[in-house]
């Protein structure tokens, strides 16, 4: 419900675009670790997830985005359940995983993020 979203964001602020609201207002320059950002494409904060990419990639940075088909709000708690939530979650795994120790990740063909500490 909008109007609801809208009340409870007063409460933070009278502006829609005030960066605790969202990442997607903020100012992201001097960011220097990659991010990872896993969104479905049902998930009702695609668009801003998919806005949040690109705004990081126009601040120069490093971003993993990964997009899992029909997937919606929290279906991560259901990979248990959900073969595409678990697949999901074992690559958020696997990313920490290799970024923790210093690997260098492949995101896609040609395209590489050094793990540095």
């Amino acid at each position: 419900d909008p109007d609801l979203i809208r009340r409870a964001a007063s409460v933070l602020t009278d502006t829609p675009r005030d960066p605790r609201l969202s990442p997607v207002f903020a100012d992201l320059r001097g960011i220097t670790c990659p991010l990872f950002i896993s969104v479905g494409s049902k998930e009702c904060l695609h668009d801003d997830s998919m806005r949040l990419a690109n705004r990081l990639r126009e601040a120069g940075c490093s971003v993993v985005l990964h997009e899992a088909p029909n997937m919606f709000h929290g279906s991560y708690a259901f990979s248990d359940f959900i073969p595409e939530s678990r697949a999901s979650v074992e690559m958020m795994g696997r990313l920490v995983r290799d970024f923790t120790r210093g690997s260098t990740l492949v995101l896609r063909r040609g395209e590489t993020m050094s793990c540095r500490e």
